[in-house]
């Protein structure tokens, strides 16, 4: 529990071999604005999200120029960015002055890596906490690099780094290919196409959000307007032509969650599910009744012969209970306008970590806060830790400190697999597609302004209640049993069982089967989702929802005599081992 006994300063490696500084640097770049990089023979393209604080700002510049043939953008903290940008400068500028001529992209890319290796050979200093796309065009063509905080300078064909920004290299990998022999405008749009994906929630690509740059043969490094990048933009949504469709067909993108560790690490059957829980739970209770004995017999009183502790489906309650808890502190948030995805990032968190781990040994009002918390940054809507202890109704302090010392920790039992799909977008893409088939279906051409009002209205609600349903449904496995799109379409059906005459289960049969790609029939096509559907419902059905928190919390009273003393900030046995680490760190002081 005391991971950060290592991180007192970026000169102490951890027992792993890990410089956890340089690790909360690299986490800093994850959690800025995405920024998307790449080139095709002649040419490099930069495109980056621009990040207001509020709506009363203006947007952060995101590209820097360094020279005529080079420049870059920053992800991280902005502040160590433009530091190393004027470092920069001034070596291009001497090599001009000396040589006349201008610095090879390689040689200041040796220069760069060099000085941001510096801190971590000094004690008392930090690393930068930024990551750079450097473009530049020489002799040897157009370059991509990208520098991270560890020094290390990789050299690209076309990258992505920031928040979200894995659905963007997803994309460029895709298209690399397609890349060499691309036109400068068909870069660009490539490259705003890339940069879509890591958008937060309805949220869209605008000028003013965007920033475009571009170096190549005969161009020097040039930031476009916003009036020039409004044309490029149009084209990233423009539908291809007859001729392009005849010439190269291009073939369908597979959706994200295809590709994403959630569907290749934290999908299970029920079985597997109940299985890893009892062996987690077997695994605890063997491991406390020794620490008891041994505590017992050094005391030399009587061993107990079978202590209390809480089985599998008691703890599988105690954390359905703190899903709830969790859902009610996220509305406390309503003042900082937190997006929805953030409660199902932080309950999918819980249920995951506790898939591994038990409530006997981690506390589960702990991690539920430390899901919440890295929830806020994974989710693009990041929070001060003072801003965030502020919700929280009492023993405000003593929570922040778990909150930091639990974070890295929380991250490593996730395996770092912390980027989750929601299914609140693929309900809102449902909720669109079915009030545009209602007016079909009733044949208005055109809809009138209080139609329009109505179906804004209905949306609304809809939605509204959609969600509610969902945050609800985390309790169960869902999340880890089923795709993000499955648990939205049972939610949809839900809210036509509600609502039966708004026909949602004709809409399924009729549009949402169409829409599937294999060659069976629509009735085969609707059998086959009918019958995942009603395990869903089944599943839903039978489930015991925690609706107040006075259930269970007499299973909460037995935690509290079961806990591991170890991981106990009350207790004697973690004072005596929180001491003897401080004592083996004392020469760091």
């Amino acid at each position: 529990m005391f991971r950060n006994q290592y991180d007192h300063d970026v000169s102490v490696w951890s027992p792993q071999g890990r410089i956890h500084q340089i690790e909360y640097a690299m986490e800093a770049v994850k959690q800025g604005s995405a920024a998307v990089a790449l080139k095709n023979k002649d040419y490099c393209v930069i495109v980056a999200l621009k990040r207001a604080p509020s709506e009363l700002s203006s947007y952060q510049e995101k590209l820097i120029p360094i020279d005529s043939h080079i420049g870059m953008a920053i992800t991280g903290l902005t502040a160590d960015g433009f530091l190393l940008a004027r470092y920069m400068r001034r070596e291009c500028a001497d090599n001009r002055w000396a040589y006349d001529e201008p610095l090879p992209v390689s040689r200041l890319l040796s220069k760069i890596s060099l000085k941001m290796q510096i801190p971590t050979q000094q004690y008392g200093r930090r690393p930068f906490g930024v990551g750079m796309l450097i473009t530049g065009f020489d002799e040897k063509g157009p370059h991509v690099y990208y520098l991270c905080p560890s020094s290390n300078a990789y050299d690209c064909k076309a990258f992505a780094v920031g928040s979200r920004s894995q659905s963007a290299r997803t994309y460029l990998e895709r298209h690399l290919d397609e890349f060499p022999d691309s036109t400068l405008e068909e870069l660009i749009v490539h490259g705003l196409k890339a940069l879509k994906g890591c958008l937060p929630a309805e949220t869209e690509l605008t000028e003013k959000n965007c920033a475009l740059a571009v170096v190549g043969k005969d161009r020097d490094f040039t930031i476009y307007s916003q009036e020039d990048i409004v044309p490029l933009l149009s084209r990233t949504s423009d539908a291809p032509s007859e001729e392009s469709e005849v010439a190269a067909p291009t073939q369908p993108c597979e959706p994200a969650y295809v590709t994403s560790t959630q569907l290749y690490n934290w999908r299970f059957t029920p079985d597997e599910l109940a299985n890893q829980r009892q062996e987690c739970n077997s695994s605890v209770r063997r491991r406390l009744t020794a620490q008891i004995r041994a505590k017992a017999e050094a005391k030399g009183g009587d061993i107990p012969s079978e202590p209390t502790f809480l089985t599998a489906e008691e703890e599988f309650v105690i954390v359905k209970r703190y899903i709830f808890a969790m859902k009610e502190l996220f509305y406390q948030f309503s003042d900082s306008g937190l997006p929805v995805d953030v409660f199902g990032f932080a309950a999918t968190y819980l249920k995951r970590f506790y898939l591994n781990n038990s409530v006997m040994d981690y506390f589960p009002r702990e991690m539920m806060l430390t899901s919440l918390y890295l929830a806020c940054k994974v989710a693009d809507y990041p929070l001060g830790l003072e801003t965030f202890v502020a919700h929280i109704p009492r023993n405000r302090e003593h929570y922040g400190e778990i909150v930091v010392h639990s974070e890295l920790f929380l991250m490593e039992k996730l395996q770092y697999d912390i980027w989750i799909h929601t299914p609140y977008r693929p309900l809102n893409g449902l909720l669109v597609d079915f009030l545009a088939y209602r007016r079909i279906q009733r044949g208005e051409a055109m809809e009138e302004e209080a139609e329009k009002l109505a179906t804004a209205d209905m949306m609304a609600n809809l939605k509204k209640e959609g969600y509610e349903i969902i945050h609800k449904w985390f309790q169960t496995d869902l999340c880890l049993t089923h795709s993000p799109s499955q648990f939205a379409l049972a939610v949809l059906l839900e809210l036509g069982r509600k609502y039966r005459d708004l026909g949602v289960e004709e809409f399924v049969k009729n549009s949402v089967c169409e829409h599937d790609s294999s060659d069976e029939s629509m009735e085969q096509k609707w059998t086959v989702l009918n019958e995942k559907m009603e395990q869903i419902q089944a599943m839903v059905g039978e489930f015991e929802f925690i609706s107040d928190l006075t259930c269970g919390s007499d299973l909460e009273a037995v935690l509290m005599q079961c806990r591991n003393p170890l991981y106990d900030p009350l207790s004697e046995e973690y004072a005596a081992a929180k001491k003897q680490a401080e004592k083996l760190l004392s020469f760091l002081d």
